[in-house]
């Protein structure tokens, strides 16, 4: 392997390649060959949210571009920079079309410039924390951080299924965020006590959540204590994906042409566990979803999870994909762009 950081633009001219940095044209080039990445994918792994034209201001993206082939892309990388942590997102070339050699470097030379380029945007005198992740976790992808010093830490599978659910709902009705909002946070806090991401959440940060565009209050299910004593047992979170964050290119469909759907975050307050309550909550869920025109739903679930895994295989999931997160043995964080719903059920 090169030496990427003195011989970078010879091995680059050498295999006929470019590197493409994110200028401030939203239309540029960076994001047309992401997105014939993303494209190449099968449908089932074409999750582009990283590759929208326009960027947030704390984005960072690059890629590793073949010149000689129309700028077919042979590696890409987006991602953000918050609170000292460099959140990197990995696509690279894994048809076998581009030699694995040519890919490891590309997939390094990707991570030494997104690191550049985030520490020269702060003020901070330290180099950001790198927390990779690999989705999917591709063969040459994972080779290649796994060669650079980076270990396993975690890992979500994507599960998916097909609407509608046969089994059965138990009653919910729609969040109210004057009524509701403390006891969700409450709720969430309990469920998810040792979650890496989910737990610690505050009535800010799910405020921040609720004025996205894609938040629907009809879609965040709240299940009360079926006893009758007005307490929040649960609550089902679900997101319907906008425009652009999957394949194919209309935005937001599945290949049946209906709105993607998503359990984001499912929660249930440990004091209604055992109770048999966790299966018809994501249930209704599915419902709704299945209610305002989707045919298909996606959720993330930890790895190792076991229960969850089960509760979500009765309901009908399947495994679609596994994504990896990295971490270099030097680092001492961990920590996640993505969101899992996957609390004790």
């Amino acid at each position: 392997m090169v030496n990427v950081s003195t011989g970078s633009d010879k091995w680059l001219a050498s295999k006929g390649l470019e590197l493409l940095r994110r200028p401030q044209d939203p239309d540029s080039r960076l994001a047309q060959s992401g997105r014939r990445l993303v494209a190449s994918l099968p449908p089932a792994l074409q999750d582009d949210r990283y590759l929208t034209p326009s960027l947030p201001e704390n984005s960072v993206a690059a890629a590793v571009v073949s010149v000689s082939k129309q700028q077919e892309p042979v590696a890409f990388m987006g991602g953000s920079l918050d609170d000292g942590v460099l959140h990197l997102d990995t696509l690279a070339d894994d048809s076998g079309a581009t030699p694995a050699e040519t890919v490891a470097v590309a997939v390094e030379l990707l991570v030494n410039e997104m690191s550049m380029v985030a520490h020269q945007s702060t003020d901070e005198a330290d180099w950001p924390v790198l927390q990779l992740w690999t989705r999917p976790d591709e063969r040459l992808t994972a080779t290649a951080v796994a060669a650079m010093g980076f270990e396993r830490v975690r890992s979500l599978h994507q599960l998916r299924m097909v609407l509608p659910s046969t089994i059965g709902s138990v009653p919910t009705r729609a969040f109210d965020p004057d009524r509701d909002l403390a006891n969700l946070v409450e709720v969430n806090n309990r469920s998810f006590a040792d979650h890496p991401d989910q737990g610690n959440q505050t009535e800010t940060t799910f405020a921040d959540l609720m004025n996205e565009p894609w938040f629907d209050a009809n879609g965040l299910r709240v299940l009360d204590d079926p006893g009758g004593s007005g307490a929040m047992a649960g609550f089902c979170w679900t997101k319907v994906h906008p425009a652009g964050n999957y394949y194919p290119a209309t935005g937001g469909d599945d290949a049946t042409g209906n709105p993607l759907g998503e359990i984001y975050i499912i929660g249930l307050h440990p004091d209604f566990h055992g109770r048999g309550l966790g299966v018809p909550l994501v249930a209704a869920g599915l419902e709704w979803l299945a209610s305002v025109g989707t045919s298909e739903v996606l959720l993330y679930v930890e790895s190792d999870n076991a229960p969850a895994l089960r509760t979500y295989e009765r309901l009908g999931f399947t495994i679609n994909r596994t994504d990896t997160a990295w971490r270099r043995s030097r680092t001492a964080t961990s920590s996640s762009s993505r969101t899992s719903p996957d609390a004790e059920l």
